[in-house]
């Protein structure tokens, strides 16, 4: 199952199937293909009231993008509602003299039927952008206190990041768990780790790197423990359970029990000792996309922010 869904609104006619599958190729090659899906609302289509089945397709989607097209006005009020919920919504259209007075503040990609190899390349980094705004949090606890502040949190991410990209996404998303006197468990092995690091240690925040073993991590990080500014714990000494909810006999020939196999030390470490889990994620990074999912298995507090 995919961790993301794209919805596409797009008005009735033949010709748009084409559209589609650009779209659909669009959002293939901007994060690691079996990460997203798209779906076609093909309800909006339909005489009669926007049913329920549309509005909670919004609800789950991760990203809309919507042909506007003609102006057709069930495509219009279905993308101002994912627009109204917050969602990241593109707005394509074939081109046109005039955009309709309510859209002329927004962007939109305008294409040509004749060239949607044109679209196809700008849809892919628009997309990218759209998602590097985007955070999904997934709260597994029934009865959740919204006063109630983490007292350990554990931070890791794509490893090969943008440094730039990666500090201004932690500026975003850290400063409303800051001062609580949490304990923060960070990473040990790339641009993530040592971003989320040096931004908790200029807050004064109690940071602890956590590895796999003694020798897993970068040169800056091993620095900081050496000159006594960050702990250090080797998460393959400490007592934890080697595989939440995992099954007692194992097949990893079978490709949904790959999860279980790059639960490292470590990442069973966050998943056991972090009241929450923040991924900084690229959306093609493996090894945190096989995390996120033994975390959702695991029904684990996390919240993911695209980088």
């Amino acid at each position: 199952m995919a961790l993301l869904k794209c919805i596409v609104i797009m008005p009735p006619g033949n010709e748009f199937e084409r559209i589609f599958e650009v779209v659909r190729n669009a959002t293939s090659h901007s994060v690691q293909a079996d990460e997203i899906e798209c779906h076609l609302l093909k309800e909006i289509n339909m005489p009669g009231l926007i049913t329920d089945d549309i509005i909670n397709s919004l609800n789950e989607a991760a990203l809309c993008i919507a042909d506007i097209s003609g102006s057709n006005p069930n495509v219009m009020w279905v993308a101002g509602y994912a627009m109204a919920l917050g969602k990241p919504t593109i707005l394509i259209g074939q081109e046109m003299e005039e955009l309709p007075f309510n859209l002329k503040v927004h962007r939109v990609i305008l294409y040509s039927i004749d060239s949607l190899s044109e679209l196809e390349s700008k849809l892919i980094e628009s997309v990218q952008q759209n998602l590097s705004r985007y955070e999904i949090k997934s709260e597994f606890k029934i009865h959740l206190d919204p006063k109630m502040t983490y007292q350990s949190l554990a931070v890791t991410g794509t490893s090969y990041a943008n440094k730039a990209r990666v500090k201004q996404r932690i500026k975003e998303i850290l400063p409303q768990y800051i001062g609580n006197k949490a304990v923060w468990y960070c990473g040990s092995n790339g641009a993530s780790d040592l971003c989320a690091i040096e931004y908790l240690l200029s807050k004064e925040e109690q940071v602890i790197t956590v590895a796999s073993d003694s020798y897993k991590m970068i040169a800056p990080i091993r620095n900081l423990i050496e000159q006594g500014v960050i702990q250090f714990l080797d998460a393959s000494l400490e007592a934890l359970p080697k595989l939440l909810t995992a099954p007692d006999i194992i097949d990893y020939s079978i490709p949904e029990n790959a999860i279980y196999k790059l639960a490292t030390n470590r990442r069973i470490f966050f998943c056991a000792k972090g009241d929450l889990v923040i991924l900084f994620w690229d959306g093609k990074s493996q090894g945190i996309s096989e995390y996120i999912r033994y975390l959702e298995n695991n029904r684990k507090n996390m919240l993911i922010a695209y980088i």
